[in-house]
């Protein structure tokens, strides 16, 4: 069961102030499928909450194919526990739970970011409306090819693998659900929208 929604910066703070302890050692998580605001939510969270904001991309080795096995996780592992000496600590990242669960840590509050346009639709999440996994590969390995990749990524199907295993969609402390207008293609569309 989702956790409260809130697309407002200043509300997710109170939320977590509410119902988290923030003192050394304690971890907030942020989960999100890649493209969806993790990073930026956490760089504002953090000086809010007086926490560490850690980045996983920042322990990737590049150009892998892949995320959960490319992650540097001994030097994770250190910069974690060290953050965690000395205050909260907001780590961030696809994979969170995984990842978390690979360093033997625990986070105290789960947040899941979307980004939605604002008619609603979650953009990149459309894996997930799928309920089996073998149904949502599918679909994702046609959309692939419609888009003329030859496969998909290594990253695309550990994110489908994962959210399929972890539901963090579905069972978050908070959603920050991060909004944005559609583009308008040209002058034409916009006037025969008003």
């Amino acid at each position: 069961m989702p956790g409260v929604t809130t697309t407002n910066i200043d509300e997710l703070q109170q939320l977590i102030l509410a119902r988290a302890t923030l003192q050394p050692g304690t971890v907030i998580g942020i989960d999100g499928i890649n493209g969806s605001g993790k990073s930026c939510l956490a760089e504002q969270l953090a000086p809010l909450l007086r926490a560490k904001h850690i980045n996983l991309d920042d322990f990737l080795n590049p150009s892998q194919g892949g995320f959960l096995n490319h992650l540097r996780y001994d030097e994770l592992r250190k910069v974690i526990s060290q953050a965690m000496a000395e205050g909260p600590v907001i780590v961030e990242g696809v994979c969170l739970r995984e990842v978390l669960r690979r360093l033997c840590l625990e986070a105290e509050l789960h947040i899941y970011i979307k980004h939605n346009i604002v008619c609603g639709y979650w953009q990149g999440g459309s894996f997930l409306n799928s309920g089996f996994l073998d149904e949502a590969l599918a679909e994702e390995k046609e959309r692939a090819l419609r888009d003329d990749a030859d496969t998909l990524s290594g990253l695309r199907l550990e994110l489908i693998n994962y959210h399929h295993k972890y539901l963090p969609h579905e069972n978050p402390d908070f959603v920050y659900e991060r909004r944005v207008r559609e583009p308008v293609l040209n002058g034409a569309e916009q006037s025969g929208a008003q």
